[in-house]
């Protein structure tokens, strides 16, 4: 030790710092607010981001985040029956945007092939017998893209096929329970797998069917 920490009567000295551990900040807020459900995906060169507001389906896309107009103009793409969520997803050259419709109780899709640009014809995936609680898209290139949905007691799966411009048959997952209200969804590489996260109320088993 040395002399001063050898003496009793020494002055206490403590210091401190404080570090946030890398954690990233925002440089610049948008103060602007809308009503309704949002849901976006990355294509590399933009965030293309769709939104069922009162009915209608809006969509934007971002190019330059730090441009508070990219996140202020919204243009419509449908008017009006639009339920309340979406699901969007990138196959690597499509944008594909998913919505169900209030009035004919079907699952609907519209498709850029532009970078979400502009979107094409309006397309019908098939019939449902209610609304989704919530929808999910994935990302998965041209072979694992597709939709997950809750509807009802269990989750589904549509996967979307780019070549054809199509969407297979629904497959359920096989779940026991009361409904299926929140679901998101991934496609993981590594391990050639979709991962699920949902909120399963009354949730009482698992059939273990593969999706």
């Amino acid at each position: 030790l040395t002399t001063a920490q050898k003496t009793g009567t020494g002055t206490a000295i403590a210091r401190a710092s404080v570090e946030d551990n890398g954690r990233q900040h925002p440089v610049r807020w948008n103060s602007g607010s809308w009503t309704g459900y949002v849901e976006a995906v990355a294509t590399g060169t933009a965030f293309v981001r769709g939104r069922s507001d009162g009915g209608n389906l809006r969509n934007q896309r971002i190019t330059d985040p730090n441009t508070v107009a990219n996140w202020t103009t919204w243009a419509t793409l449908v008017t009006g029956n639009v339920g309340t969520k979406l699901a969007i997803f990138y196959t690597g050259t499509y944008v594909v945007l998913v919505w169900f419709d209030l009035v004919s109780n079907e699952l609907k899709w519209k498709r850029s092939s532009d970078d979400g640009v502009t979107f094409g014809a309006t397309t019908v995936i098939g019939s449902l017998s209610g609304e989704p609680n919530d929808m999910a898209g994935v990302s998965g290139g041209a072979s694992n893209s597709g939709i997950f949905y809750g509807l009802g007691a269990d989750v589904y799966w549509r996967a979307y096929t780019p070549g054809t411009d199509t969407f297979a048959a629904a497959s359920a997952a096989g779940l026991v329970a009361t409904s299926v209200n929140s679901v998101a969804a991934a496609w993981d590489s590594a391990n050639s797998r979709w991962l699920v996260a949902l909120t399963a109320n009354g949730y009482v088993a698992y059939s273990g069917k593969p999706i």
